[in-house]
């Protein structure tokens, strides 16, 4: 009981007290001004020291929940996964500074940065930002099909379209569109960084339960079954369940709580720096383990995938969210969610690969059958006869 109570579970007791404490940091920081994560250009000495504080609980947050303290290799106990998982986050998160769209200044020299003016109460503004938006581009395309001359002032109606904060004459950061603003700033309910970080953990944790509960059924059969289990093994699950269950939830909260200032402009690729952080942590335990000739890869590549999908599902539902806010209730979020993805043409694309590989196929298929005629006789999309003989 005693070394269930404080090997398994009281290191729960920081990590919830300095998850919550970077929650309220979140909360206070648009009155301050500061990124969560980033450092703040021209910041003073307590700030930046602050910022560095914060950056340090944040990679601690992220690597004590997802990998194991050590792990033994022939014998020797070294804690790879932690350092390589955490020095990794660290460093993809410092690389991919350039692309985060909320650290790009406005159109204006000296201008603030985008991140600076997007407070607790902006949320709103943006979406109105980017429904307008929508509605003026929809006209502009109605004007182009019809063979007809675009409206008056159309153009004009354009610039105003980009101009941000509400009421300024500053223009938002080139190839940042108010579409890209709304996803930066979230759905309209529950899309502050504080709010969307908690619905984010509770997501991954739900989406996460499933394999979860894969897993652990079958490190229950390899055991023999739970009719097999020591007792002693049974006073442990339920800090491995409490252990899984943050497992799935921390990655979620971390997102939401960084959304604003991972990189990328679409929530599926804001979640790369947290599943690669993991997947290079896991890919180095799998080094070690290949070297010295280890098992237990099997999972860890498992968890490494069922991570990155699980995150990657949360960032599509908080754009399909978003999405829906904006645009008209007749309109389908599908095609809207292919455009700012940049997947229009995927028909297009789609069938050409689908009909290079029949092409493929058939070829296979004229040697493996010594010549004659291929076995695929639909393969041609455009369904022309063939000539006789």
């Amino acid at each position: 009981m005693a070394k269930w109570l404080c090997g398994g579970l009281l290191w729960i007791w920081p990590l919830a007290a300095l998850a919550g404490w970077l929650r309220g940091q979140a909360v206070a920081r648009p009155d301050r001004g500061d990124p969560l994560w980033h450092p703040a250009p021209g910041a003073s000495r307590e700030r930046a020291r602050l910022s560095r504080h914060r950056r340090q609980v944040i990679v601690w947050v992220f690597a004590v929940p997802l990998f194991s303290w050590s792990e033994s290799y022939a014998g020797l106990w070294l804690p790879v996964k932690v350092t390589v998982g955490a020095l990794a986050f660290w460093w993809l998160l410092r690389l991919s500074r350039p692309r985060v769209i909320s650290l790009w200044p406005l159109e204006r020299p000296g201008g603030p940065s985008l991140l600076a003016t997007l407070g607790p109460d902006r949320t709103g503004p943006a979406h109105d930002l980017a429904r307008r938006f929508l509605d003026l581009r929809r006209r502009g395309r109605t004007s182009d099909s019809q063979s007809q001359s675009a409206p008056d002032g159309l153009e004009k109606d354009f610039g105003k379209a980009v101009r941000w904060p509400p009421g300024s004459a500053t223009r938002l950061p080139r190839d940042v569109s108010p579409i890209h603003l709304a996803l930066l700033t979230g759905p309209k309910t529950g899309g502050s960084p504080s709010a969307l970080a908690l619905r984010l953990g509770l997501m991954t944790t739900f989406l996460g339960v499933i394999p979860m509960v894969y897993l652990w059924w079958r490190d229950l059969l390899i055991a023999g079954g739970p009719a097999n289990l020591s007792w002693e093994a049974g006073l442990l699950y339920p800090s491995y369940l409490i252990w899984d269950l943050l497992f799935w939830f921390v990655p979620g909260y971390l997102l939401g709580l960084l959304w604003r200032e991972l990189p990328g402009r679409t929530g599926p690729v804001k979640s790369l720096p947290i599943s690669g952080a993991y997947a290079l942590g896991a890919g180095a335990h799998l080094a070690m383990a290949a070297l010295l000739d280890l098992g237990g890869a099997a999972e860890t590549t498992l968890r490494a995938l069922l991570l990155f999908a699980v995150l990657t599902m949360a960032g599509l539902i908080v754009d399909v969210r978003t999405i829906r806010d904006v645009i008209p209730p007749w309109s389908r979020v599908g095609r809207h969610l292919l455009e700012v993805y940049r997947l229009e043409s995927i028909p297009a694309q789609a069938t050409f690969l689908l009909a290079q590989l029949a092409a493929v196929l058939a070829i296979i298929q004229f040697f493996r059958g010594q010549g004659g005629e291929p076995q695929y006789p639909s393969i041609d999309p455009f369904n022309m006869p063939r000539p006789q003989g």
